[in-house]
């Protein structure tokens, strides 16, 4: 399973500005994740390397990881 973090888009166009700039504060790679760090996590997933790798949760998050 690939479980991602905040991805900018759309969805939060209308979100306030506080509350964006506090997720942005929270994440330690201090960038915001961009679509094709989501794509190329499912690419490996869906790989040849991957093909021993079950039951995982793969976080995509910037280090933001709560366990």
């Amino acid at each position: 399973m690939v479980a991602p973090g905040w991805i900018p888009g759309e969805r939060h166009a209308h979100d306030p500005q506080q509350l964006k700039d506090d997720c942005f504060a929270s994440i330690p790679a201090r960038r915001w994740g961009v679509p094709q760090d989501i794509a190329g996590a499912v690419l490996y997933l869906a790989s040849d390397e991957a093909s021993f790798v079950t039951g995982q949760t793969l976080c995509v998050n910037g280090g933001v990881t709560p366990w």
